[in-house]
């Protein structure tokens, strides 16, 4: 509101990005490490931790140039899962975790666009150009929590395992 819209004019982008086949600029790093310690024969504990780095950067296709497509940027993203397992008996297992997914989809206009800058979807040409139509925003989270426990009774002949799990999004 009360700002100056910015229209472009149709400029065809006819060089693709680094991806030949599907005229998309993505890449993903991932750096995963675990460690599991027993401090007793009867308690272990197993720690993981997945840092994943990844852009999404825009692309183009047949009917949407480069500077209309939509361009994310998932950082931060980690996987964290805590685990603790004990025999508390020779018949009774105890088995509880706790887990958290930490994700951002951090989107970001491509460059020469500004929050000004008109998305023009040319019903004649078949082409959306100027700018990308929607904007998700930065930061946008989408976390994740849960939560585990079990119980397992094991005699000779039967085993009754009860649990439960519980997980909250954003």
């Amino acid at each position: 509101p009360g700002a100056d819209l910015e229209v472009v004019k149709y400029d065809p982008w006819v060089d693709r990005p680094f991806d030949s086949r599907s005229g998309r600029w993505v890449w993903y790093d991932s750096f995963l490490g675990r460690a599991t310690w027993q401090p007793t024969p009867r308690n272990k504990i197993n720690f993981l931790f997945d840092h994943q780095v990844a852009c999404n950067c825009g692309g183009t296709t047949s009917n949407i140039l480069n500077e209309a497509g939509s361009g994310y940027r998932f950082e931060p993203n980690k996987f964290m899962q805590l685990t603790y397992n004990s025999p508390i008996t020779s018949k009774l297992l105890l088995e509880v975790g706790v887990g958290a997914s930490i994700s951002q989809w951090n989107a970001f206009r491509q460059t020469g666009t500004t929050a000004n800058t008109v998305s023009i979807t040319d019903v004649g040409l078949g082409k959306t150009y100027g700018a990308v139509a929607t904007y998700r925003g930065h930061p946008d989270y989408t976390n994740r929590y849960t939560q585990r426990a079990a119980l397992t009774y094991v005699t000779g002949a039967h085993t009754l395992k009860l649990g439960g799990s519980y997980m909250v999004g954003y």
